[in-house]
């Protein structure tokens, strides 16, 4: 199983720090003359300081220059800090430190995501900092939720894949982001009548450590069922379906290497050369990692390619599994071709494996698991003697 991650949002979720924010724009809203009250203040969960204003002065139809702007941020977030003063470890939601430390234990990588620039400062509070691996610094993200971008380099700056990924928000505004990261969605006592997350919980005390990993498919299954869409139709010489062949090279990964990014690449292997998915799209969904694993499979036939080329970019890929990943897919097929009916095809695959493929890979040298691939490819070509 590859690396997992936890992202949450931190108001509403890991603390309720909603009713400070409340109370600091009730106070200034009623200095500026302005209606605000419980209810609208739902519309500022999840979004920056500056949204929020925006949307209270648009509640009031009422504009200010850009000056006076700033200069009442300035004075909600002051009175708001001198708010923050007044938490302790007491105001973490029921459950969270329990789900945090199985989390840990679990070594799934914990971070938050806020539009708070408090966030550190809150954490403090809380005692909880060191629990996360990464806080997202809400100064860097330009695009607030339901934007994406958050989220998106959360799982980034920790090295996951976003389908490897579980985000917990309880706005809509944050629902949406998750989603559109392409993350597992967690709504905590969210009411929307337009967003449905993908496993809702009424609060944090429903948190649960196992039930979470029990609900969300493993990015392995989710490459497998992808896979098999794209290749949809599509059938070998012999008649079988082609997913297949991905499946036995995807599984044959599994067994032999085992690391579930390199599984992943065995199952997208020819996903780019085949199907209309590209390399953006896989990025999106699996990492680069995965999409620059998948692109050095693909053969790009331009008019500088060369089979000899697209086959040293290979042997030389800074990942070794690419090539243990190419040696498989070249075992399967060359099983394969007992059943085809293309006997002109049989000898010129054969002839290449023979007299280019394997020459140009033991000129390199290889790990002891390449080494026996390769032995086990010469001893498939010789069932063709």
């Amino acid at each position: 199983m590859g690396k997992r991650a936890f992202i949450f949002d931190l108001d509403g979720v890991l603390t309720d720090t909603a009713r400070l924010h409340y109370e600091a724009w009730k106070e200034l809203s009623d200095v500026l003359g302005l209606k605000f009250n419980i209810e609208d203040n739902e519309r500022l969960k999840g979004v920056s300081r500056r949204k929020s204003f925006d949307i209270i002065l648009e509640i009031n139809r009422k504009s200010y220059s850009e000056e006076e702007v700033e200069r009442y941020l300035e004075q909600k977030n002051r009175r708001y800090v001198s708010l923050l003063d007044t938490i302790t470890p007491n105001d973490i939601l029921p459950g969270i430190l329990e789900f945090l430390n199985n989390a840990r234990e679990a070594g799934i990588l914990l971070a938050v995501v806020s539009a708070s620039r408090n966030a550190d400062y809150v954490l403090e509070r809380l005692e909880i900092k060191e629990k996360f691996d990464y806080i997202a610094d809400a100064n860097l993200i330009s695009k607030p939720k339901p934007d994406p971008e958050i989220f998106t380099v959360c799982a980034e700056a920790l090295g996951v894949a976003p389908l490897n990924c579980v985000g917990f928000e309880d706005a809509e505004a944050g629902i949406i982001a998750i989603q559109k990261a392409n993350i597992f969605a967690v709504g905590i006592g969210v009411q929307s009548d337009t967003v449905k997350p993908d496993l809702a919980l009424e609060s944090t005390s429903d948190l649960d450590i196992n039930m979470i990993l029990e609900v969300i498919i493993s990015i392995e299954e989710k490459a497998a069922a992808l896979a098999e869409k794209l290749h949809k139709g599509q059938t070998r010489d012999e008649g079988t379906p082609y997913f297949s062949h991905v499946q036995n090279v995807a599984l044959r990964v599994k067994e032999l290497d085992g690391k579930a990014e390199n599984v992943v690449i065995a199952y997208m292997h020819d996903s780019m050369e085949d199907t209309e998915i590209k390399y953006e799209e896989i990025c999106t969904l699996f990492g680069a990692e995965v999409a620059d694993g998948v692109k050095s499979l693909t053969k790009i036939k331009d008019s500088e390619y060369s089979f000899e080329k697209y086959l040293l970019g290979i042997i030389n890929d800074e990942n070794p599994s690419i090539l243990t990943i190419k040696i498989i897919d070249r075992i399967d097929n060359i099983k394969s071709l007992k059943k085809s009916p293309k006997a002109n095809k049989i000898k010129k695959y054969l002839n290449e494996t023979e007299n280019v493929f394997i020459p140009l890979i033991e000129a390199r040298p290889l790990s002891d698991l390449n080494k026996e691939l390769i032995e086990e490819l010469k001893n498939e070509l010789m069932k063709y003697e």
